[in-house]
């Protein structure tokens, strides 16, 4: 897309002039890297960006007041407030008043908020990429340190961008940071106690008493003991008893647990959403979830119908790790080859690939015989196939394997840093580990070396 016409979309979406309200269903909104799902698309109002009140506030941390008679909105996060009135431009944050470029609406009987202004005033940053047509925000709790962990002699710890030690290496195993915790083992003397979390500083979040720990996802993380699974939240208080024998993390509200001997779905209150019936389920993406059923896999939605037929073939791990809705495509498996289906079911990008990676920056990798390259949306090689391996994009660079070294190319399919690391893992946080001469250190997007390779091993950035 040209520079223009890149100007105008973002002129169309994000707002300098122009008049009325439009739908905007090719908008997509992510919040920490999750695609946020709302009950109504977005609106252009005067080329201001226009969400539902409730998604926005709510995926952002903040409680949502709505007073009919006043016709006003309130929302709480922390110590700050922000207060709208649907049809006026004033609104105040903290008690400042302030003035909107256009003023919450109602729309097919929906309150739509100004996205940009919402998100701001709650601290988080805005993003807005016009290619994809994608606001990105990020919340101002996400904005906060970023750790990486490091192993050295066996022992693992936490670093930070600057390859400063945050927590010392003291550790046997180390669990990667989200949403500010990370899940890690205790032992008073030699004795094992059990899993916990720590916070970024090394502090404890809740007494160390579980068997397993998995990451924390919309404000909750599964733990398991005696063999059974519940969910605590970020306090560390258990909000979901343990009584489930298997389980999977929060997305989009509802987590996958099973119940018996099939797969159903829990809301954040620990009440049956969906039916138990599945083989197996995955969490949601986009609005779905691919499920399991006599053998096939499908997609259900968030009230459990099925949406898209179980019809596609699986192999566990790309049925545990591929199968996914992301940018509005999938990959499924017909006769053994993989292939892309779109929300409807419709078969957009027939299956004609040894593998195929889920789309991410609106590029997916897929392998061609024993080589792989990159299609488009339309299914497109718009970077042949000359890589003996490729991992999907991330932050605009994909790490690709030539001759049997790793470097990394841009969305041309330009080698933007030589292939010469024995591996080398995504960018996160605009760090990437790489590993050179059986060591592990990061390079920046230049491929400049700004962590020093030291460490045995290491995990990417993560907040």
């Amino acid at each position: 897309m040209s520079k223009i016409l890149k100007l105008l979309a973002f002129i169309m979406c994000l707002g300098i002039a122009s008049s009325g309200i439009s739908y905007a269903d090719s908008v997509r909104v992510k919040i920490n890297e999750q695609y946020l799902q709302m009950e109504v698309p977005p609106v252009i109002q005067n080329g201001r960006t226009l969400v539902p009140l409730r998604a926005i506030f709510e995926a952002l941390g903040a409680s949502v007041e709505w007073d009919e008679k006043t016709r006003t909105v309130k929302a709480v996060k922390g110590e700050n407030t922000v207060k709208l009135v649907v049809d006026n431009i004033q609104a105040s944050i903290g008690g400042r008043e302030v003035v909107l470029d256009v003023p919450p609406t109602i729309v097919n009987g929906r309150t739509l908020v100004p996205l940009r202004f919402v998100s701001e005033s709650l601290g988080a940053s805005v993003e807005w990429d016009a290619q994809s047509m994608t606001v990105s925000i990020v919340p101002a709790e996400s904005q906060e340190m970023a750790l990486a962990a490091a192993m050295v002699e066996d022992k693992w710890g936490y670093i930070d961008k600057s390859g400063n030690v945050v927590i010392d290496p003291v550790l046997p195993v180390a669990g990667d940071f989200s949403e500010g915790f990370a899940a890690v083992p205790f032992f008073e003397g030699n004795e094992y106690v059990g899993l916990g979390y720590i916070d970024k500083k090394g502090n404890l979040l809740t007494y160390p008493q579980f068997h397993n720990a998995a990451y924390f996802s919309e404000g909750m993380a599964a733990v398991g003991r005696d063999g059974k699974w519940g969910y605590i939240d970020s306090s560390g208080k258990l909000v979901i008893d343990y009584q489930y024998e298997e389980v999977r993390s929060f997305s989009e509200g509802l987590a996958p647990v099973l119940i018996g001997d099939k797969w159903g779905y829990i809301d954040r209150q620990g009440n049956v959403a969906i039916k138990a019936e599945y083989s197996s389920a995955k969490e949601f993406s986009e609005g779905l979830a691919a499920v399991l059923k006599d053998g096939k896999c499908g997609f259900i939605d968030r009230q459990g119908n099925m949406v898209i037929a179980a019809q596609y073939e699986y192999i566990m791990p790309q049925f545990e790790y591929a199968i996914d809705f992301s940018e509005d495509l999938s990959t499924v498996i017909v006769d053994g080859k993989c292939g892309f289906i779109d929300k409807q079911g419709n078969m957009v990008i027939k299956p004609e690939y040894g593998i195929a990676w889920n789309f991410s920056d609106g590029l997916a990798a897929v392998a061609v015989g024993f080589e792989y390259g990159f299609i488009d949306k339309t299914g497109k090689m718009v970077i042949e196939p000359r890589f003996d391996s490729a991992i999907g994009f991330t932050e605009g660079l994909a790490p690709v394997n030539i001759g049997g070294k790793w470097g990394f190319i841009d969305k041309t399919g330009k080698e933007v840093i030589s292939p010469k690391y024995e591996y080398a893992m995504h960018f996160s946080q605009g760090l990437a580990a790489v590993e050179i001469g059986g060591k592990w250190g990061f390079i920046d997007k230049q491929g400049n070396l700004v962590i020093e390779a030291k460490y045995d091993m290491v995990s990417s950035f993560n907040k």
